[in-house]
């Protein structure tokens, strides 16, 4: 009987002690969580306030001035272009380098059009001979532009988009100045 006693016992203490365990741990995984969203709303807070000053968003210790659209600054905004980069043989850090020397020596503008680029909206890199065509990726063929540039681009050399845009340009300056554009004058029996 005694035996029985101390056995009951023992395995009571046992029982407790997984009992205050398990608790230690759900307590743990609850202050654990308490902390993850306490740091998510100070995260928050200091990027509320990186926002309102216009600094970049990117890391907590990047003061820089945002570009554009984005939240971020120069740097951190260029990184975006990875895929670039890894297609032109470039470095993350080296590309990001390139294009941020391409925006301020083109002063944040076109290098087509001259209109300035909003960077995380329309800003693309333009292969000025296309690889398509020949052309490479060294520094030297690289400009930014903006995206409907690049797309009306395609892969036209630039003697071959200038002739590109001044047989569009007359129909586009009619269709906006009036709205329309005279279909008659056009033969659409031809396909």
């Amino acid at each position: 009987m005694k035996n029985d006693i101390v056995q009951k016992r023992q395995l009571n203490s046992i029982a407790v002690k997984k009992y205050r365990q398990s608790l230690t741990k759900e307590v743990k995984q609850a202050r654990d969580k308490e902390q993850k969203i306490k740091q998510k709303i100070v995260l928050a807070l200091l990027n509320k306030e990186k926002v309102e000053n216009n600094q970049c968003t990117f890391t907590i210790n990047c003061k820089n001035p945002v570009v554009g659209i984005t939240k971020k600054c120069l740097k951190h905004w260029s990184f975006n272009f990875n895929r670039t980069a890894a297609r032109s043989g470039y470095s993350k850090k080296e590309f990001s380098k390139i294009f941020i020397n391409l925006y301020k020596n083109q002063n944040g503008k076109c290098a087509v059009t001259g209109i300035k680029l909003t960077p995380g909206l329309d800003v693309e890199v333009d292969h000025i001979i296309p690889l398509s065509r020949k052309g490479n990726n060294d520094v030297s063929n690289f400009r930014l532009v903006a995206k409907f540039v690049n797309r009306l681009k395609n892969n036209f050399t630039d003697d071959e988009f200038k002739e590109h845009i001044k047989n569009i340009c007359p129909n586009l300056l009619e269709w906006a100045t009036k709205g329309e554009i005279n279909m008659s004058d056009y033969d659409m029996s031809a396909g």
